[in-house]
């Protein structure tokens, strides 16, 4: 029986090259790691530091291009950089597997689910397939999924459960170490809180060894024993977790930390690191950080910092300054107690007045023989007014109905029902004139900049052409715009990046260019689609600084469409809660957050990871739809756990539950419910 303080792998000295056209690029600098049995280590960083070269290294899956320089990786003491191939596929998912960030992706489309596991368990370990089928059947109850899905095929999964697939498949082999490449950057925050939640009790269980790379650092924090912080392509910071959060020694960990929106404590201002990282690793004999770094010295610039133990001694710092660094950049978790700081509901004119919509989207596939196209209904008798100025919120799960709302506000999707009113206009009347008046008026910011910028325009020419379809008369007039607006979104000097295309930049540069689009005709009100949650947590905090300076300063409305409750509590003063298509909560951000009136609410706020605390608090929203009861009145019903009777036959309304308009559609704060609630009048979250 291998112990349980012996090493699963072993990271030495690695050092690895992508080699191109241009040169040579050092992507991973001299690197160390050590993962033993049964411990999970976290490994945070900005992209392009190296996190997922690594990964690849260690399975050893480098594209063509890559090159291990130096170094070994040894998995329970063998070298997997001398292995044969037919060594390497024995290797990988017996003892070695991986949760990719795209399981849509890694997946094969054209197989069901469950025999693209039977493989792995029939390639590797020769069983028959009446054999496999059981234990694939096993891996779907321990990871949560109903063995009837077997068969199912990728597309025909949500983006949680096909995280969960991976995950199975990862652990059909019982592998000893399982490395997990951002595997739930995409999913909304209770799936996602649903999937770590599984993965440490299996983990328990089994007791493997986990890789976690992510740059969520309250995922880090509520998931892993031990933090490695990576920047351009070498570790700079590794020790305990509780030890790094409460006092980070490197200065580049400071700035994460002060870069994460939280829950709880004061509102304050993100702080984003300035800058950008290097394009790989520097070959010089200088700090990689020292460029960024507010308390750099000349020393800095001329000699590479080593390991060393911190100040308490509890980790390994790569800093000059180490012992200082929590003197000269205080980071300290913010206490959850006390709510100041936070944003005032506005009370200007009513800019945008939704009332009941409600948007069908039917099933056109082929229904020769079969009933009649059914529809679904997305939204479902949504009502809100928004006010000059102000910024709202809407959060909830994906398949909320969140972005459909968005894009049927824009007038991209048509309602079925309902009014929408804009300045006083009915929005599905305009036609001609009054129609690009609108369009003017009312822009958005799509979540993936890369889908919503044309490949083949420059950045000039992708921020010019709004101001081209909505009629600017001259061209030179156009290009002040474009050099004005770059300006004020950050990329300067304009010059630099006009003749670029959207392949030449880093993402966050690609979401200051989309917002510079959206601006670019001087709307009234901006619409921003979860703009941030492909960014890494220091850039997303440049963007959220960006949009609060710009919402401020040009006195735009903004409503903000997110299911990450953290960023919308920075940004908007009122918050939308939707649930299957309805509004289940509404009110002050802060009232919504502190005192949540609906079980669903109080759920989200419960599933979010914080770099407040350590402990997550236990999820008590029930993972899946029951099937084994009667379609409720109350659409949250068969996963609440405070339901009674009521619930199941009666349709809540949405009712005032406090002052400043806070409502909630929630049987428990109305006569069918009272003496249920707690004490203070709330769903404690």
């Amino acid at each position: 029986m291998v112990s349980a303080t012996q090493a699963v792998l072993q990271v030495e000295g690695l050092q690895i090259e992508y080699r191109s056209g241009r040169g040579a690029v050092r992507a991973v600098n001299g690197v160390d790691l050590t993962l033993r049995q049964g411990e999970t280590w976290g490994l945070v960083g900005e992209s392009g530091c190296g996190k997922s070269t690594l990964a690849k290294a260690v399975l050893r899956l480098l594209p063509p291009s890559g090159h291990v320089v130096e170094g070994r990786i040894l998995l329970d003491g063998v070298d997997v950089l001398t292995l044969s191939a037919e060594e390497l596929r024995r290797l990988r998912w017996a003892a070695i597997s991986i949760v990719p960030q795209n399981a849509l992706n890694a997946l094969n489309p054209v197989l069901p689910v469950g025999d693209q596991i039977t493989e792995i368990l029939s390639c590797h370990q020769g069983v028959g397939r009446r054999t496999a089928r059981e234990r694939v059947r096993e891996l779907f109850e321990m990871v949560s999924l109903p063995a009837s899905r077997m068969g199912a095929y990728p597309h025909q999964f949500s983006g949680g459960m096909r995280q969960r697939v991976a995950i199975a498949a990862a652990l059909a082999l019982e592998p000893r170490l399982i490395i997990a490449d951002e595997p739930t950057t995409a999913l909304d925050i209770i799936t996602q809180r649903l999937i770590i939640d599984r993965v440490k009790e299996i983990q328990r269980q089994a007791h493997f060894a986990l890789l976690w790379i992510t740059h969520d650092l309250g995922v880090v924090r509520g998931l892993c024993d031990r933090l490695a912080i990576m920047y351009a392509g070498e570790i700079v910071e590794a020790g305990a977790v509780e030890e790094v959060f409460h006092d980070p020694g490197h200065p580049y960990t400071v700035g994460l930390l002060s870069s994460v929106a939280t829950l709880g404590g004061d509102r304050r201002r993100l702080r984003g690191i300035p800058g950008n990282p290097p394009h790989g690793a520097s070959l010089e004999r200088r700090c990689q950080f020292a460029g960024r770094c507010p308390i750099a010295v000349e020393t800095c610039s001329n000699h590479r910092p080593s390991f060393a133990p911190s100040r308490d001694g509890t980790r390994l710092v790569a800093c000059h300054r180490a012992p200082e660094v929590p003197d000269l950049l205080a980071w300290r978790p913010v206490s959850p107690v006390g709510h100041g700081g936070f944003l005032p509901v506005t009370a200007g004119k009513p800019i945008l007045e939704v009332e009941k919509v409600a948007v069908d989207f039917r099933d056109h596939g082929l229904h020769w023989f079969g009933p009649s196209p059914r529809s679904v209904r997305a939204v479902d008798g949504v009502s809100f007014v928004l006010h000059d100025s102000e910024t709202l919120g809407i959060v909830g799960e994906s398949g909320s109905g969140k972005t459909t709302l968005a894009r049927t506000l824009l007038r991209l999707v048509r309602p079925t029902e309902g009014a929408i009113r804009y300045k006083g206009r009915d929005v599905s009347t305009l036609r001609g004139e009054e129609l690009r008046w609108f369009r003017r008026e009312v822009q958005i910011i799509f979540q993936d900049p890369y889908e919503s910028l044309n490949p083949a325009f420059t950045i000039s020419r992708s921020i010019e052409e709004p101001l081209r379809v909505l009629g600017a008369s001259h061209r030179r007039g156009r290009q002040e715009l474009v050099h004005e607006v770059l300006g004020r979104v950050g990329l300067s000097p304009p010059s630099e990046f006009l003749h670029r295309y959207p392949h030449e930049l880093s993402g966050g540069q690609l979401q200051r260019v989309a917002i510079a689009r959206a601006l670019v005709v001087e709307p009234s009100l901006l619409i921003a689609d979860e703009p941030v949650s492909m960014l890494d947590v220091s850039i997303r905090a440049e963007i959220l600084s960006l949009l609060e300076d710009l919402v401020q300063e040009r006195h735009l409305a903004c409503i903000y469409v997110s299911h990450d409750l953290a960023l919308v509590r920075y940004l908007c003063s009122r918050t939308l809660v939707m649930y299957k298509g309805r509004i289940i909560e509404e009110g002050p951000t802060e009232a919504v957050i502190r005192r949540p009136h609906h079980p669903y609410t109080a759920a989200m706020i419960r599933a979010v990871p914080t770099v407040e605390h350590g402990i997550l608090v236990p999820l008590t929203v029930l993972p899946q739809e029951r099937t084994d009861v009667p379609q409720p009145a109350c659409r949250f019903y068969p996963r609440c756990p405070m339901a009674f009777d009521a619930c199941r036959w009666v349709e809540p309304g949405l009712e005032p539950v406090g002052t400043n308009g806070h409502t909630a559609r929630c049987h428990l704060f109305g006569p069918l419910g009272a003496g249920r609630t707690d004490s203070q009048g709330g769903c404690t979250p």
